[in-house]
């Protein structure tokens, strides 16, 4: 028997069935439920899981090229999916009708733009700072979600927001423009991948309405895997590639902790919670990292990284955890 999978309208679907219309207008729209003890633990080890992915990414990167590792990460997670799926019994089929695919190749191109960009921009900054930069995803997923999803408007609150996490941002980035240029355009290039990932949540609520987080994380992988595997052959070319100790301990830990598990946990509770809620919580993940970094890279945080970061936590749970108007 297939595994089934609930809607957030709370409906028990078969995981590779198409729910009808009815059903999947339900999904997208229905009753978003409050987070407590069960989801908030959920949510806490979230952040601990790709808080010490960021970490991983540099330690993978000493070894393999960006776009080259962004690919092994996707193929990878994507086996791994496979195979839990396989042994959970649940079918990783497309409902190939009812209009699944749009949503889903939105959700599969923002990532593979998001991972690319994100992996870019670490070869030239470093894991706090990329860390910091890059989950300001929550605050983008707030700014685009009236004109995207058309469910929650821009109030007061979610401006001051929007505004906090912005200056916060300024003076992250501030105090290296005249300084080391690679450091400037490695910032830059994890804040653009921060934005493919607030459309690619956005997408993920949408693709949801169809399907499993499963099932959505599976497709995900294997169709960016080839286009990042693609542009890792084009712009890096057929290097020989030195595998470490720590490099493998690294890949291995992105592929099934960080993409694999964190993924569809993610997706998990952004189809029980909403994104905005669930958002609202990703600012642990640089306290995380930053930690991390700290103690196994040697990455000192300086103050304006710590201020930054302060003020764009507080925009994220301002933007997240202000009612709709």
């Amino acid at each position: 028997m297939p595994s089934t999978w609930e809607s957030p309208s709370g409906h028990s679907r078969c995981a590779g069935r198409a729910p009808n219309v009815t059903t999947r207008a339900a999904a997208v729209e229905g009753l978003i439920e409050p987070i407590r003890l069960p989801s908030l633990s959920q949510l806490l080890l979230l952040g601990l899981i790709w808080g010490v992915g960021m970490v991983a990414i540099k330690v993978a990167l000493k070894d393999l090229p960006p776009l080259t590792l962004a690919a092994i990460r996707s193929g990878t997670a994507g086996v791994a999916l496979g195979g839990y799926a396989w042994l959970a019994g649940e079918h990783l089929r497309l409902p190939l009708r009812g209009g699944v695919l749009l949503p889903l190749t939105a959700f599969t191109a923002t990532y593979a733009a998001n991972i690319a960009l994100l992996h870019l921009g670490m070869v030239m900054t470093s894991a706090g700072r990329a860390t910091v930069l890059f989950f300001t995803q929550p605050v983008w997923v707030t700014f685009l979600s009236p004109w995207v999803l058309h469910e929650e408007r821009l109030t007061g609150g979610r401006v001051l927001g929007i505004v906090l996490a912005f200056s916060g941002f300024v003076v992250v980035f501030l105090p290296e423009v005249g300084g080391e240029q690679p450091i400037v355009v490695g910032d830059l290039l994890v804040t653009a991948g921060a934005v493919c990932w607030a459309f690619t949540t956005l997408s993920l609520r949408r693709t949801m309405a169809f399907v499993s987080p499963t099932t959505a994380t599976f497709w995900q992988m294997a169709g960016a895997t080839p286009i990042l595997l693609a542009l890792g052959l084009g712009l890096e070319g057929p290097l020989a590639y030195r595998l470490s100790p720590a490099t493998a301990m690294a890949l291995a830990y992105l592929a099934v902790g960080h993409i694999a598990f964190g993924f569809v946990l993610w997706g998990a509770l952004i189809r029980r919670h909403g994104p905005a809620a669930v958002s609202s919580f990703l600012f642990l993940v640089p306290l995380f990292s930053v930690l991390i970094g700290f103690v196994f890279l040697g990455e000192v945080p300086t103050g304006p990284l710590l201020v930054g970061a302060a003020l764009i936590a507080a925009g994220i749970v301002l933007t997240s955890r202000t009612p709709v108007a």
